[in-house]
Parts: C-alpha cells; sequence; structure tokens
C-alpha cells in the first residue's frame, strides 16, 4: 500500500513539473506579447491540471507522513527535512492561490504581461518564478534521502532562498528589459510570396531599390535567350540576275519592234 502511495505521489509532482516547465517556456517564447486564443486555452487546461495534480501531491504525502508516523513515531516527526518540506510546499499552494485569481487573468488579456503596469508586471512575474522555484525545489526534496535527519530546518530553508531570490531578481529585470524594445522587434515578419513582394515592397522587409535590382536581375537572364528575328532579304529576280549583252537586248528590242509593226 505504501508503494502504491508513493507511486501517485511521484506522478502528481511528475506531471505537474512537466506542464509547468511546458508552460513556461511557452510563455517566454511570447516576450509578454498577447496571447491567441488557443494558447489561452492550453494554459487554462495547463492550469486545471496543475490544480488536480496538487492536489493529489497534498493528499498522498499526507498519507505518507501518517503512515511513516504509524512506523516509527518516536523519530519520524523529528526529521527537520519533512517540516521544510511543508513549509515549500505551503509556500507553493499559497502561490498557486495568487497565480489563479491574480496572475492569470491577467496573463490572458489582450494586453499581455508587457502592456501591464510596472507593479501587476513585477507581481504576475513573481508568481511565476515563485511557482516555478518550489516545485523543482519540493521535488528535490522528496529525492534527497540524505539530508534525513541529517541537515536542519534552516540550512533547507537558506538553500531554497539562495534559489529563489536571485531568480525573483532576475526575472523581474528581464521583464522590465523588454520595454527598452519596440513592440514589433521580436516578431517574426509576414513571408510574401515573389509577386506579393513586387505588387508591395514598401510592405517587404528588403527595401525597394534592392527588390527592383534582384527583379532586373532575374528578367535579365530571360532577355538573354531571347534571339532577335535576323531579317532575311527577298531573294533577287532571275532577270535582275542574268545579265544580257547590249547587243542582244538590242536585237530582242528591233524583233519586238517588228512584230509590233506586223500587228
Amino acid at each position: 500500500m505504501k508503494t502504491l502511495i508513493v507511486y501517485v505521489h511521484l506522478i502528481a509532482a511528475c506531471v505537474a513539473v512537466g506542464i509547468m516547465l511546458i508552460q513556461d517556456l511557452a510563455l517566454a517564447k511570447t516576450r509578454g506579447q498577447s496571447l491567441s486564443k488557443l494558447a489561452v486555452e492550453e494554459l487554462q487546461r495547463a492550469a486545471k491540471t496543475i490544480s488536480m495534480a496538487l492536489v493529489a501531491l497534498w493528499v498522498s504525502g499526507l498519507l505518507l507522513v501518517v503512515i511513516g508516523y504509524a512506523e516509527n513515531p518516536q523519530q519520524y516527526l523529528l526529521n527537520q527535512k519533512l517540516w521544510a518540506k511543508f513549509t515549500v510546499v505551503g509556500i507553493l499552494t499559497l502561490n498557486g492561490i495568487a497565480l489563479h485569481h491574480f496572475s492569470f487573468p491577467r496573463v490572458v488579456s489582450s494586453r499581455g504581461i508587457s502592456g501591464l503596469g510596472n507593479i501587476e508586471k513585477t507581481l504576475v512575474v513573481l508568481t511565476g518564478v515563485v511557482s516555478s522555484v518550489s516545485w523543482l525545489f519540493a521535488c528535490y526534496l522528496g529525492i534527497a534521502r540524505p539530508w534525513n535527519y541529517t541537515v536542519n530546518y534552516s540550512f533547507v530553508m537558506t538553500v531554497y532562498f539562495s534559489l529563489l531570490i536571485p531568480a525573483c531578481i532576475g526575472g523581474c529585470i528581464l521583464i522590465h528589459a523588454l520595454r527598452f524594445f519596440p513592440q514589433d522587434f521580436f516578431r517574426e515578419p509576414a513571408h510574401q510570396s515573389f509577386p506579393d513582394a513586387i505588387r508591395h515592397p514598401a510592405h517587404h522587409p528588403v527595401q525597394p531599390q534592392l527588390a527592383r535590382d534582384t527583379v532586373q536581375r532575374s528578367i535579365a537572364p530571360a532577355q538573354k535567350k531571347v534571339r532577335p528575328a535576323t531579317h532575311h532579304p527577298e531573294p533577287p529576280l532571275l532577270t535582275d540576275a542574268i545579265q544580257l549583252p547590249d547587243s542582244m537586248r538590242l536585237g530582242n528590242s528591233m524583233q519586238m519592234a517588228k512584230r509590233a509593226s506586223k500587228t
């Protein structure tokens, strides 16, 4: 029975962390811009799945604590790492409530994260960073068996906050640095076909002069292949090619004159 509960506990943690990392990567690719309708639907489905995984994590974790206390009631609750894990998961749960009621409505809004005010933008980023760091650290505590009964509570929490604070600072710096770039800086240029680029050079990413040069270079080889039609003069007449002597031409004319007089 205990093995089955540990398996459910592990599966819930893996599902939550996997979906969280995928959604964090998808949000990072948007660079603070507004989300599409499909991205909003995927984010909402991911939030519901992570919420169910968190509930399963709490239920299975409490069952494991009850079983562990029943097996070793004198020393089980003296494990300082156990209480540190409860603290991290408690922070994770409270932060998840803030995510659902404060951050998600602003992330899926038409303004996007970059369109929010400075305070709202900072709070949205902080809730996201706290969620990522807390989930990853809670999973690490689940496998950090050498820390059982060997480290105290303050050590574990010091490690946690030493990871959380730099991550929060880096996230805030990154999200506020996006305002120094124009809104269309990170957008991919629209792909146009070659005829559209010729008809609308102003909407094409290349300069108009470069577009004209490209068109001329593409047309020039076709013009070279077309040979101009050569002019063939008409062949000379047979009478023009044969040059008769003057005496023969005179005789012929006299004969023609006699025949005309007879008639």
